[in-house]
């Protein structure tokens, strides 16, 4: 039998692991009963990660009058307990996967990407009611982690992708299929899968790249992740690229507001309190974040 990428990189010992705190909180997390108060003291040894936590904990509790401001139990179940060690995990792989070998994948925008995806997904939960926010967020930052795998696992293959697809305008995922059996969107499921991101959350993150080729029942919750996912994409090329979408792309952004059933009015307050979320995200992961052109032609710049 033909193992699949995921299992060659996995029997290799090239998929990202869990260390330091983030492996105390895995192992405490495959407890039958997660100890909630020794969980919140591991985490409050590390200030960095309990300050992003707390932020989660905060966007989960948006109409509570008193924010959060510190972690303990009541923290942890605003997160939600089966989140914790994805939230955990994913804010280790920022901390640990800043560079890499590779030279021609960019780590930077990688990470800049993954927080505006995060921050969309985030924002879009606060005005529909599909999930809630901070899962949302941590599915966006992990959206595209199978690139960030192929680029620190292979490095030199990844790198020779990358440039034929900048040489020759082939696609990313065409030039990954010929030179791996599979491409950056199966691995990437396999790995959410494997940290326990939900598959209500996995399936549809697999197509936000192609919308199109999902084929969930239109209106369903599923579908509408699809959209969301698809949303945060476009929306974080936008806020990363520093140019105007093309009118395709703009078309793109306004039908999936339209299928998430977001009017004018909250569709401008989904692109202000993303950017928002994304610069806070920005400070608080220490990615790059910046103010992009005006969506649309007739604003004001």
């Amino acid at each position: 039998m033909t193992l699949s990428l995921f299992e060659q990189l996995k029997i290799a010992g090239k998929l990202p692991s869990a260390r330091g705190v983030a492996l105390k909180v895995s192992r405490l997390c495959q407890s039958e009963t997660v100890p909630l108060a020794e969980l919140a003291r591991v985490i409050q040894g590390d200030p960095a990660l309990a300050g992003k936590i707390i932020k989660l904990a905060n966007a989960n509790n948006a109409r509570k009058f008193r924010p959060i401001a510190s972690i303990n139990v009541d923290t942890l179940l605003l997160v939600g307990v089966h989140s914790i060690r994805q939230v955990v995990f994913g804010f280790a792989l920022v901390d640990t996967f800043r560079k890499g070998e590779s030279r021609q994948f960019d780590f930077d925008r990688y990470w800049s990407l993954s927080a505006a995806m995060g921050s969309v997904a985030q924002t879009v939960s606060n005005l529909t009611p599909l999930a809630p926010p901070g899962e949302l967020f941590i599915c966006g930052l992990l959206a595209r982690v199978g690139t960030l795998c192929l680029a620190t696992a292979r490095p030199t293959e990844y790198d020779a992708i990358l440039l034929d697809c900048a040489q020759t305008g082939k696609s990313l995922l065409e030039c990954e299929q010929r030179v791996f059996g599979s491409d950056h969107r199966e691995l990437g499921q396999a790995l959410l899968a494997d940290w326990g991101i939900p598959k209500l959350f996995h399936e549809p993150i697999f197509y936000h790249e192609q919308q199109s080729s999902a084929s969930f029942e239109a209106g369903s919750r599923a579908a509408k992740l699809v959209t969301t996912f698809h949303l945060a994409w476009l929306l974080a090329q936008y806020f990363v690229g520093r140019k105007a979408p093309t009118a395709n792309e703009i078309e793109q952004i306004q039908a999936c507001a339209e299928n998430l059933d977001l009017g004018a009015d909250q569709f401008s307050t989904l692109l202000r309190l993303s950017l928002e979320e994304w610069r806070a995200w920005g400070q608080l992961l220490d990615v790059d974040t910046h103010a992009p052109p005006p969506l649309f032609p007739e604003e004001p710049a």
